[in-house]
């Protein structure tokens, strides 16, 4: 760990040290939550098809339904798993630590996600819009906005079998999650930690 410039860290240093620490906290929480809902809801989704044209109820738009539900579940889990790894460096900049990088995977599929909403769309997969760099000079070179959605061979619209979004699995974010903590199990308080683990049991 690298030192502070002066003496003593500032009332304002040490509050947002604090507040780092505590959305560390919230969105490890969240991110162990949500993996528990995605869960349930592709159990429920699998149920319906195994049932779709058999039990009264489950038809065509039931189908329909559960997959918006699993994928905006599925979008919210892995947005709050990029907030946690957000907060994790934002807390080591304010300690003055080395900052850690983002994991590779996660910051792709933030990205592919974010600009989801202008990619073009063929046999049911969203894929890169083609794109050259502006002529007008800049002061530093413009990257491509779809370079992630380019890298993944764009995305399929629909959901998984093997229990992953956006190729990374959701049993994977949540130990993720739980490893963050653990780095800053030592500045919680023991009925935090034992919390944290709790809910990850729970899922």
């Amino acid at each position: 760990m690298s030192e502070r410039s002066g003496a003593f860290p500032s009332a304002d240093d040490a509050e947002a040290e604090e507040q780092a620490l505590m959305f560390v906290r919230l969105w490890a929480e969240d991110v162990i939550r949500q993996t528990g809902r995605v869960e349930e809801i592709r159990e429920r989704v699998r149920a319906y098809h195994r049932m779709h044209g058999d039990e009264p109820g489950i038809d065509s738009y039931s189908l329909e339904e559960s997959f918006r539900e699993q994928w905006a579940a599925e979008h919210t889990l892995l947005w709050a798993a990029y907030q946690l790894e957000r907060w994790r460096k934002r807390l080591d900049r304010e300690r003055g630590d080395t900052e850690r990088t983002y994991d590779a995977e996660l910051l792709r599929a933030r990205n592919v996600l974010e600009h989801l909403d202008s990619a073009d769309f063929h046999d049911g997969k969203a894929v890169a819009p083609p794109w050259s760099p502006p002529v007008e000079p800049k002061q530093r070179k413009p990257q491509d906005p779809y370079r992630s959605l380019r890298k993944l061979g764009g995305l399929y619209i629909g959901t998984s079998d093997d229990g992953s979004f956006c190729g990374i699995a959701s049993s994977e974010l949540s130990t993720r999650a739980l490893r963050i903590v653990e780095s800053v199990e030592a500045d919680l308080a023991d009925e935090v930690v034992e919390h944290l683990i709790e809910l990850g049991r729970g899922r």
